[in-house]
Formats: C-alpha cells, sequence, structure tokens
C-alpha cells in the first residue's frame, strides 16, 4: 500500500532513497537532503518494508515536508525498491541515495545547473569513502568539467566504468554506482529503462548506466565529488554470499551482451571485461579470506573460481602488461594455487 504527499509543482530533481534496514543512520542521510540549497526537489522515500522503525521515521518526515514522497512496498531489494521509485517521480532529472550514505548540500543545486547550462542528459559527480574512523578517501574525482557527447566519448566512458586498460593500477575510470549523478527522467521513461535485482545480478548499477548511456546523446563529469559512500558492516554490498561467483559469472555474460548490442568491437572491450572480471574475483578472495566459515569451506569456494571454464577463455589476457601486485594475484589464479591465495589476502586485508 502506498502512501505519498504529492508536490506543489513539478520539481527540478527527484531523488530516490530506498530504506532497509538503516535507522542508526537515516537522520544523517535526511537532513543532507532538506539542507539542500536546491530547495525544488521531491524526495522520494520507499521502505522496502523495513524491519525496525523507518517505516514511522518515513512518515515523520513526510508530514513536515510537502517535499517528501512516501512508498511502503513489500521487501523486494535495492533494485526494484529504486525501480518503484522511478514509477512515481515527476521532476525532470532523477538521482538516487543510498539511505546509510549523505551527501553535500549543494550538490543537486550544481549538478542541475551544469545540466541545465549545457543541456545535457546526464551530469556525474565524484564520491568519497567515509570510513568507521570518519577518515576520508576520495573515490573518483577529475580535476576539471569534463563535457563529452559523440557515440565514440559515450561508448569510452561505458568502458571506462566497465575498467581501465590492463596496465593501469587503477580499476576504473570512472564509478559505475548510479547514486553520484543526476538522470534525465524523459530518457529513462522514453525508453523504459529499469534496474535488475541485485539478489539476481551483482551490480545493477553497471547494467543501469549501460542502458541509459546507450541512449543519452552528451553527459558531464564534474570535478567536486559531491557524495560520501559510508562504510556500514551490514551494508547489502559488504554481505558475503557462496553465490557471488556465480552472481559475477552472470554479470559478465550481461555486460557482454549489452557492449555486443551496441555494437562495440570486442576488440576494444574484451581485456576490459576480463579485467572487470578479475577484479571481481579479487573482491570475491578478499570477502572469503575474512569470512567466518571453516578453511576448508574457504579452499572449496577458491577451488571452484580457478577450476571455472570462464577463466579459459582469458588466455590471451595480457598478464604482463599489469602491475605487479595484480599479476601475481592472477597468476595465481591461473595455477590454482589455493592455498597461497588465501595467506596472501590474510596479508592484503584489502
Amino acid at each position: 500500500m502506498s502512501q505519498y504527499i504529492t508536490t506543489r509543482k513539478l520539481p527540478k530533481v527527484s531523488i530516490i532513497v530506498p530504506i532497509y534496514n538503516v535507522e542508526p543512520y537515516l537522520s544523517r542521510c535526511m537532513d543532507s537532503l532538506l539542507g539542500q540549497t536546491l530547495e525544488d526537489i521531491e524526495i522520494i522515500m520507499i521502505d522496502d518494508e523495513s524491519p525496525d522503525n523507518c517505516p514511522r521515521l518515513c512518515d515523520d518526515y513526510a508530514a513536515r515536508d510537502s517535499r517528501i514522497k512516501v512508498l511502503h512496498k513489500k521487501n523486494g531489494g535495492l533494485g526494484y525498491a529504486r525501480n518503484s521509485g522511478l514509477d512515481i517521480a515527476t521532476g525532470q532529472y532523477v538521482a538516487f541515495l543510498d539511505s546509510d550514505d549523505f551527501v553535500d548540500l549543494d550538490m543537486y543545486e550544481i549538478l542541475y545547473k551544469t545540466a541545465v547550462k549545457h543541456d545535457l542528459d546526464t551530469v556525474y559527480s565524484g564520491c568519497t569513502r567515509l570510513d568507521d574512523n570518519l577518515k576520508t578517501t576520495a573515490v573518483y574525482k577529475i580535476p576539471e568539467l569534463e563535457l563529452l557527447s559523440s557515440p565514440d566519448e559515450i561508448h569510452n566512458v561505458i568502458l571506462n566504468m566497465i575498467a581501465t586498460e590492463p596496465s593501469n593500477p587503477i580499476e576504473r575510470k570512472y564509478e559505475m554506482s548510479t547514486c553520484f549523478s543526476i538522470y534525465s527522467r524523459e530518457l529513462i521513461e522514453k525508453y523504459r529503462i529499469r534496474f535488475l535485482s541485485e539478489r539476481k545480478c551483482l551490480s545493477e548499477d553497471i547494467i543501469f548506466n549501460m542502458d541509459y548511456l546507450s541512449k543519452a546523446q552528451n553527459l558531464a563529469f564534474v570535478p567536486q565529488a559531491f557524495y560520501y559512500y559510508c562504510h556500514n558492516g551490514s551494508s547489502l554490498t559488504r554481505t558475503f554470499r557462496d553465490d557471488s561467483f556465480e552472481r559475477q559469472k552472470k554479470l559478465y555474460y550481461l555486460i557482454e551482451n549489452r557492449l555486443k548490442a551496441m555494437h562495440v568491437v570486442p576488440s576494444l572491450y574484451k581485456t576490459r571485461l576480463d579485467k572487470f572480471f578479475i577484479g571481481y574475483i579479487k573482491f570475491n578472495l578478499n570477502r572469503i579470506a575474512k569470512a567466518d566459515i571453516p578453511y576448508f569451506r574457504k579452499r572449496l569456494l577458491v577451488r571452484e573460481m580457478c577450476d571455472d571454464p570462464i577463466l579459459d577463455a582469458m588466455d590471451n589476457f595480457p598478464i604482463k602488461e599489469m602491475p605487479l601486485k595484480q599479476r601475481i594475484i592472477f597468476s595465481l589464479i591461473r595455477n590454482q594455487s589455493i592455498n597461497s591465495l588465501l595467506l596472501l589476502y590474510r596479508w592484503f586485508r584489502s
């Protein structure tokens, strides 16, 4: 059953905030939205059947500010919660914010003004990571405004969201998250672009960005890092799952099929896609090494990855071009050095 308050005029930006079990962080997130210097916004709070006090808090916020809509729905996960927000959004642009994170107070004003000034479909910003000790790390930041409009430039953005060239020590030039940007709602609705479920696909954000950017005409990256991604030990992105590798493989093929549909030449994307997958293997190794499970179970999970036929398709990956640390890890994977991999990740803790 839905409950929401209609805003008085068409908002400039609709900000969709999925909410599930984030009671300790919700006020921080909402304070950063209610204090936005761009006042013509609507805030769509999607209560995904949260088991804590968040449903009541959502209603309390809506009662205090007419710019807030609240939708209470049965639990379906982050991707479907965002889709529910898209279904009732009315803004010229749409943004997404995870409810355990927060943003700078001028984020949406600067992104919106940049979009209007240059007549853009999309504007991306940077991100700052915040750990438990409030230490900040810039995840992605560019030196100056980038304006991109040609199909080749936009395809290059997609490739750089997937991964950089093998020799680059940075995994990707542009972060794949949908939370650092604003998107044209008209474009989203024209092509009925929606999120996949993260319960079926490891990263719903990269697929959404690919589907969207394949239709976009122009976009920009601003040099500011407005978004604060906060460490939260219970968050979805930090949860260990036994089926992670199978979901990684599914994501690999979803991305590959979309690149083929966009007629991107395989020679331009194959090594990047492989590097993307190798990055997820390293991510998985790190999770397995840290997981509170028996060692024999860790060995079994790592062996299943190293034995998988998908790695055979990476025989031509230019290992020698990789930075030393990455080269060592990938060589251990290819040689199925299970104990060495687990020991290495106990040291790295990265």
